[in-house]
């Protein structure tokens, strides 16, 4: 396969989600209930997984102990994750509008049940219909696919000030702030070392040892760690 292309995700659905979401099924079968889940697919060896809810069954399965039994089963997933769908709004009592459903649930009721999903591990996002979590689903099995998930951990700019040069993530935040460094690089740099390289202590050689380090890159970290006036 040429690299450019990417493997089909193979999606399996529960015997009861809607149509919508077995179109996309490689597979339907009773596995993803096993996981607690809806829909299951692996990425990277590992299995991942999304619950998915309506508003009302969410409400329902926190009563009838279904949702503690499938966030147990959902333990062990890289990102265990439950989708919520339907718009959440409030009156201006500040009860949750549920209609059809007799009990009434002020916002932070709601939210209770919400910060005790996340406390046990399990993420909660929200989809306004079952589209959304179809479009959900195949967007989060394309970045689980990705062998790396770095960007929010990449920097730009200046030096920061905060920590010290013996603290790992600290080290590998400052390297980023160096011209051509980004989180892969760094990480190697700080790792191969124990911590923050400086111009005393590494030589080009050194730096050359560093998986992806080449003469050109690094001949621009000596001279932007080199002190003015020393050689």
């Amino acid at each position: 396969m040429p690299a450019s292309e990417e493997a089909p995700i193979e999606f399996t659905v529960a015997f009861t989600e809607p149509p919508l979401l077995k179109a996309i099924a490689t597979n339907v079968s009773m596995f993803p209930e096993y996981r607690g889940c809806d829909v299951t697919w692996f990425a990277m060896d590992q299995c991942w997984g999304v619950q998915r809810k309506e508003l009302k069954d969410f409400i329902q399965s926190v009563g009838d102990g279904r949702l503690a039994r499938e966030i147990a089963q959902m333990q062990g997933m890289p990102l265990p994750l439950i989708v919520i769908e339907g718009r959440i709004s409030f009156d201006l009592n500040g009860n949750l509008l549920l209609s059809g459903y007799g009990q009434q649930f002020t916002k932070a009721q709601f939210l209770g049940m919400l910060w005790s999903v996340r406390n046990e591990g399990v993420h909660v996002d929200f989809t306004a219909d079952t589209q959304g979590t179809l479009e959900y689903i195949q967007m989060l099995g394309r970045w689980s696919s990705k062998r790396r998930h770095g960007s929010i951990m990449t920097r730009p700019g200046p030096v920061s000030q905060w920590g010290s040069v013996t603290h790992e993530g600290f080290a590998i935040h400052i390297m980023q702030g160096f011209e051509g460094i980004g989180l892969d690089k760094a990480r190697a740099i700080v790792k191969f070392f124990g911590g923050l390289p400086l111009a005393l202590t590494v030589t080009r050689s050194e730096l050359m040892s560093v998986p992806g380090i080449g003469k050109g890159l690094a001949d621009k970290l000596i001279a932007q760690l080199t002190v003015e006036g020393e050689t």
